[in-house]
């Protein structure tokens, strides 16, 4: 993603463009950290937050009606393949989660 970040040996990095729109009736927090994906070997990674591109999606606070759009990193095994991408934002008392099939 960058030219000072690279995965270690036996990993790589997916790149994934996150497009998250508020249609609810309160303010949606979004940030990389509620957001987890889980390869084909049922294996759960957290995105990379030290990427530094203008792109890379940042933390913000979508009121409602608002949309925002973002590209996450994630760095998983080189032999493994991503299948879901969950959002579940870490709101005490809120129990939204959204997961999402990964097409290859």
């Amino acid at each position: 993603p960058d030219r000072f970040t690279n995965p270690k040996p036996g990993d790589r990095f997916v790149e994934f463009d996150v497009s998250v729109s508020n249609l609810g009736q309160q303010h949606l927090p979004v940030a990389a950290g509620y957001f987890t994906l889980r390869d084909s070997a049922g294996l759960e990674y957290r995105p990379r937050t030290d990427i530094s591109k203008d792109e890379v999606l940042k933390q913000v606070t979508l009121a409602p009606g608002q949309h925002y759009n973002g590209q996450l990193y994630v760095e998983i095994a080189a032999n493994q393949q991503p299948a879901n991408l969950v959002f579940s934002p870490g709101v005490v008392g809120w129990s939204t989660r959204i997961d999402v099939a990964v097409a290859s």
